[in-house]
């Protein structure tokens, strides 16, 4: 229920943005004489933070919404803790990876490093905690909702959505005024990649008074007329250094969360079910033969980490975890 400094050490993302990942996703060389660096953050010297909603517990894993901030400390808004609380969602996020990160050596700015940063964020809160891989999202703030928007896009196979606040980027150029547009930031994707994506939500924000205004509208009409889930929130006089109100964010974060955490909750009342016929059954023990034990292992598998599932785990032998701070 509180933000708190992550300590170290921290792990490598499960995706490392080196030159085949970037000229796949985003159509980019890096190396000398190119226009990106490569990677050169060191993790030793980087600092992490992460956000467990109240209640956690490890017997029930939880979503992950990473942060991306536009300045080098800003965590992650009030306006999300209910929302992040209610529906079980840890929050994440680095330190000085904002839109003026510089490569190591501060050469040149360092957009690769503050990519590679969120999957490193990432993969050291899945080796830490419970994480329901398939409700992982991303958001942040003006050039933090660009980056949440430009990640969602490109990586669909590992951010389930987005919801961007007060900056949005797409693949197809922005017409802003007559003649003048604003280029599109990555390749469109092709292929199974497009098709993953199309099954992803995203929620951009903004307000009426929002420089970015104009821009996120088109890129919104753009990418609905081709076909994605997204939709796009503008508050009436709210200026770009201001956040929306709570009841907006946890509007759109609940969209954007809906698919997953329906499946989620369809598959354990569809274990309830199961598990209710089992009882009826057999009790609530594990009798000789192979059938019993199948069945308590399909329950486990229709309804993962729900209450029936936990219970038909107990029978064939696992131990639920205990949450922080309650005795066995």
């Amino acid at each position: 229920g509180r933000v708190m400094d992550l300590e170290g050490p921290y792990l490598e993302g499960g995706v490392q943005l080196e030159r085949d990942v970037m000229a796949d996703r985003f159509g980019a060389t890096t190396g000398e004489n190119a226009p990106l660096s490569g990677i050169t953050r060191v993790l030793d010297e980087e600092r992490m933070w992460v956000r467990l909603p109240a209640g956690y517990d490890p017997a029930r894993p939880a979503g992950v919404v990473v942060w991306v901030s536009p300045s080098e400390t800003w965590r992650i808004p009030g306006q999300f803790f209910g929302t992040l609380d209610e529906h079980n969602l840890i929050a994440c996020g680095v330190d000085n990876a904002g839109n003026f990160r510089k490569t190591r050596d501060g050469s040149t700015h360092g957009i690769v490093d503050r990519l590679q940063l969120m999957f490193d964020v990432l993969q050291t809160v899945r080796s830490r905690f419970e994480v329901d891989d398939e409700r992982i999202y991303i958001t942040g703030f003006s050039g933090g909702g660009r980056v949440s928007s430009i990640l969602t896009c490109t990586f669909p196979e590992i951010f389930r959505g987005a919801t961007p606040i007060v900056g949005l980027d797409s693949y197809a150029p922005a017409t802003v005024a007559e003649g003048k547009y604003v280029p599109g930031r990555f390749p469109k994707p092709r292929g199974a990649r497009w098709k993953l994506l199309t099954s992803r939500r995203i929620w951009a924000l903004t307000g009426s008074k929002d420089f970015n205004l104009v821009e996120m509208k088109a890129r919104v009409e753009q990418m609905a007329k081709d076909g994605l889930a997204i939709r796009l929130h503008s508050t009436p006089g709210m200026e770009h250094h201001e956040m929306p109100a709570e009841a907006v964010v946890r509007e759109a974060l609940e969209w954007v969360d809906e698919p997953a955490r329906e499946a989620m909750e369809a598959g354990w009342a569809r274990a309830d079910e199961l598990w209710d016929a089992y009882v009826e059954a057999h009790g609530e023990r594990l009798p000789p033969g192979e059938a019993p034990r199948a069945q308590l292992i399909e329950i486990t598998r229709v309804g993962p980490f729900g209450e029936s599932a936990w219970k038909a785990a107990e029978l064939l032998g696992y131990t639920r975890p205990v949450r922080p701070g309650v005795s066995p």
